[in-house]
């Protein structure tokens, strides 16, 4: 697991940053620049970065699919 092998500090760190680098819109160079300040091997941030894209996926999924207000299921 991804929070094992990096710590979940460094995990927490990592995950944040992204998030929030990717709502700012962040260009991909200032993105992997930071990250090789806060983990060793850039593919570990990477699989962070993985895991953000599938909470998006996963949540805009979701959200297409509930019922609005009023709508009984």
């Amino acid at each position: 697991m991804m929070s094992r092998r990096l710590g979940l500090t460094v995990f927490q760190r990592v995950y944040n940053y992204l998030k929030g680098a990717r709502e700012r819109q962040e260009d991909e160079g200032s993105i992997r620049q930071a990250l090789s300040s806060l983990v060793e091997r850039p593919s570990d941030g990477f699989e962070v970065d993985q895991l953000l894209y599938y909470e998006e996926q996963l949540q805009g999924s979701t959200s297409c699919c509930s019922p609005g207000p009023g709508l009984v299921t």
